[in-house]
């Protein structure tokens, strides 16, 4: 063997064994990502806490306990004095098995009975394992004499109606009774206010889509809390109506409102704008109040507008917000703010 020839060899040598170090480096490398080393496993491997949420039910269910509660409220709040056991029946289909049967409500023995009319689900909070805490708000009426008259359901269908039997219950007419005025009118209205109150209640329900029951007692809790909201003060700045002539225009249009459909109102309007009429349902008063504000290049009216309802002659004083424009001497309606659309 030559020279060269052991310089070849020994150069595949070399290779090789720089081949098989680069092949050990390579392997450990993969080893040490794969495989934690001792002492550092519990924190490279320990199970990440996953922080609990509150359950919240199916949103079927959800609303079907709701609804089952509210119609549950109607009957345990509803008695006659003349008939106790009437209302244990009403509430037989209702109750969990085991549960008192009046549901921890036992109705008094004196001559007032009550009926709740309106109950609504308020609130519904799921307690986890199909079970539901239901607020449910009910308005309760009193019925028999409770110091004043206290206004039956016959009493109040027939005063809501305008007939006469309100009015002789009350000492007047139905007509007098149902629009409050002269003594009729107050004293039915001392009655109601006596007579009715509103009433939070919550209610323990078990269950889902094959039914639901109450399981427990339930509680007369305190209404919710009204927030503080303050009126947010009107954007712009204020401009003054010059000679009146954007409450003329207000005017004439809110009229043509109330009592117009569609083509009554058009006068008032840029040639680009529809808007629909009241046809009838109120009757324009007044505006109110007007404030002109200045929002860039567009002028925006404020107004309070007085209407009276012709069946009643109740007044309503409603709030609008108006996009004014004026040309050619003129001021024209070029937007009108409301809800209904």
């Amino acid at each position: 063997m030559g020279a060269v020839d052991f310089r070849v060899l020994m150069l595949r040598v070399v290779r090789g064994v720089v081949w098989l170090l680069l092949g050990w480096l390579l392997v450990r490398g993969v080893a040490d990502v794969l495989v934690p080393h001792p002492g550092v496993a519990a924190e490279t491997q320990a199970p990440v806490a996953v922080p609990e949420t509150p359950p919240t039910g199916d949103p079927e269910d959800r609303q079907a306990a709701g609804t089952f509660a509210a119609l549950f409220a109607r009957e345990y709040l509803t008695w006659a004095p003349e008939a106790p056991m009437d209302r244990e029946e009403r509430l037989k289909p209702y109750l969990a098995p085991g549960l008192d049967p009046q549901a921890g409500w036992v109705p008094g023995n004196g001559a007032a009975g009550q009926y709740a009319d309106v109950t609504w689900p308020y609130r519904t909070e799921s307690l986890g394992d199909s079970r539901w805490l239901v607020t449910v708000a009910a308005r309760v009426w009193a019925t028999g004499r409770t110091g004043a008259e206290a206004a039956t359901g016959e009493t109040r269908a027939a005063t809501a109606a305008g007939g006469t039997g309100a009015g002789t219950a009350a000492g007047g007419s139905g007509a007098e009774a149902a629009a409050g005025g002269g003594e009729a009118g107050a004293a039915t209205a001392e009655a109601w206010a006596a007579a009715s109150r509103l009433i939070f209640l919550a209610v323990p329900v078990a269950g889902g889509a094959d039914g639901f029951v109450v399981y427990d007692y339930p509680t007369i809790v305190p209404g919710p809390r009204p927030p503080r909201v303050e009126v947010p003060p009107l954007p712009g700045d204020e401009v003054e109506d010059a000679g009146g002539r954007v409450k003329a225009l207000l005017t004439g249009f809110f009229r043509a409102y109330a009592a117009g459909g569609e083509g009554d109102v058009a006068y008032f309007l840029v040639p680009d704008l529809s808007l629909r009429g009241l046809e009838g349902a109120l009757e324009f008063v007044e505006v109110r109040e007007l404030s002109l504000r200045r929002l860039g290049d567009e002028t925006w009216a404020y107004a309070l507008v007085r209407f009276q309802d012709p069946v009643t002659g109740a007044h309503l004083d409603q709030r609008y917000t108006l996009r004014v424009v004026e040309r050619d001497g003129r001021w024209y309606i070029a937007e009108m703010v409301q809800k209904g659309d």
